[in-house]
C-alpha cells in the first residue's frame, strides 16, 4: 500500500567531484552499473543521465586501469584512470585531455626542430666563412708561389690556415736555397772565367 523511493540529486555527485580540486583540463565523472553518467564536473547539466558507452566499453569488467585515445561525450580527447565502487558498481573516471599531456612533447619538438634549424643556419655560415678564409690562404699562396716562380723576393705568410702556411715558409725556405745556389753558381764561373783568362794568357805567352 506504499512505495519508497530513494535518490540522489545528480548535483550532490557533481558537487563531490568538483571537491576533489581537479586540475584545469582534467574531467571527473561518475557513472552507474547502468553505463549513464549521474556526475561530471564539466557539462554536468546536457550530459547527466545519458549513456557513456565508450568509457564502459573500455573499462568492461575491471575493477580499475587506464585507457587513452578516446573521446568523451562532449568530444574531447582524453587519456584516462578509473576505478569501480565494488558496493556499488560505479565507475569513477578522470580523464587529462589528450593536447594537455602531448603539449611538453610537442613543445620539445618544436624546440628540438629550432635548435636543429638554428644549427643548420650557424654550420652553413660557418663553412662559408671557413670556405672564405682558406680561400683568401690559397690565394695568398698561390701568390707566394708566384713570386718563387719569377724570383722576387717571396712573402711570409700569416694566415689562418697553419697548412698554409708551412708551405708558404717551405717557399720562403726554396727562394733562400736558390738565392744560395745561385751565388754559389756566379762564384763558380767567376773563377772559371778567371782560369780560362790565365790560360789565355799563358798560351799567348
Amino acid at each position: 500500500t506504499h512505495v519508497l523511493n530513494f535518490g540522489i540529486d545528480p548535483a550532490r555527485v557533481r558537487d563531490l567531484i568538483l571537491q576533489e580540486g581537479l586540475p584545469d583540463g582534467a574531467l571527473g565523472s561518475v557513472v552507474d552499473r547502468n553505463g549513464r553518467v549521474v556526475g561530471r564536473s564539466r557539462g554536468h547539466d546536457d550530459l547527466v543521465g545519458r549513456e557513456a558507452k565508450i568509457l564502459m566499453q573500455n573499462v568492461g569488467d575491471r575493477q580499475e586501469g587506464q585507457f587513452r585515445g578516446t573521446l568523451t561525450l562532449d568530444g574531447t580527447a582524453v587519456v584516462s584512470s578509473f576505478t569501480r565502487v565494488r558496493s556499488t558498481g560505479w565507475v569513477a573516471a578522470v580523464g587529462i585531455e589528450q593536447g594537455i599531456i602531448d603539449a611538453p612533447l610537442y613543445r620539445l619538438l618544436v624546440q628540438i626542430l629550432g635548435v636543429g634549424a638554428l644549427l643548420a643556419v650557424l654550420s652553413t655560415a660557418l663553412g662559408v666563412f671557413l670556405g672564405k678564409v682558406i680561400l683568401n690562404s690559397l690565394n695568398e699562396l698561390k701568390t707566394s708561389a708566384a713570386a718563387l716562380g719569377r724570383g722576387t723576393p717571396v712573402p711570409v705568410l700569416a694566415t689562418p690556415v697553419q697548412e698554409v702556411n708551412e708551405v708558404g715558409r717551405a717557399h720562403v725556405q726554396a727562394a733562400q736555397d736558390l738565392r744560395e745556389r745561385s751565388r754559389d753558381l756566379d762564384h763558380a764561373l767567376e773563377a772559371k772565367d778567371a782560369l780560362l783568362y790565365e790560360v789565355n794568357h799563358r798560351v799567348k805567352n
